[in-house]
């Protein structure tokens, strides 16, 4: 045995052949194997809001505001618009700018935290584009669409979508048997 081939020996459950002579390829080459159709037993959604299973079109939840302020580089925005919704209503959910997408951590008022700061969108408000015609500075828009904390009344309640909730919120929290977390 070649020493290429006895380094792969332990492999060959997860081999296939390759087209060269004395040679295995690993399949997959870096990722383990998963299961496409089994989703994780939870007391949560199993699904992301707006993912594949969840159902929602993103497209139909953007919300549209203009950014009035930036701090921490860009991870913290104010956005006035976000006042108009409790707060917690766009934790979990993601904020766009242009192309950028932002995961958003906490929303408390018109303050908006992100997982990172976003730069493009701190030098886009501290050099904004003007209008032609007033030359006046116009304002910095972004869009907002709302997070899941992945309960079953946040999906009926917030989205209208509990037929395609992912989760099995009757799973008790403790072992009736045992006394540990089964969670």
């Amino acid at each position: 045995m070649t020493p290429n081939a006895s380094a792969m020996a332990g492999a060959a459950l997860m081999s296939q052949p390759s087209t060269t002579p004395g040679t295995v390829r690993i399949w997959p080459p870096s990722r383990p194997a998963r299961s496409q159709t089994c989703q994780p037993s939870s007391v949560r959604g199993a699904f992301r809001v707006c993912g594949r299973g969840c159902g929602l079109d993103i497209a139909f939840h953007w919300q549209s505001g203009a950014v009035t302020e930036t701090s921490a580089g860009g991870a913290v925005v104010t956005i006035p618009a976000a006042a108009g919704e409790a707060d917690g209503w766009y934790r979990g959910g993601v904020l766009r700018f242009g192309l950028q997408l932002g995961f958003i951590t906490g929303h408390a008022g018109a303050m908006i935290a992100l997982s990172r700061p976003m730069p493009e969108l701190a030098a886009a408000l501290a050099a904004p584009e003007l209008d032609a015609e007033s030359g006046d500075p116009l304002p910095v828009m972004v869009d907002l669409a709302p997070g899941c904390d992945l309960r079953p009344a946040t999906c009926a309640d917030k989205f209208g979508n509990l037929a395609n909730f992912g989760g099995f919120p009757e799973i008790p929290g403790r072992n009736p048997l045992g006394g540990g977390s089964i969670v």
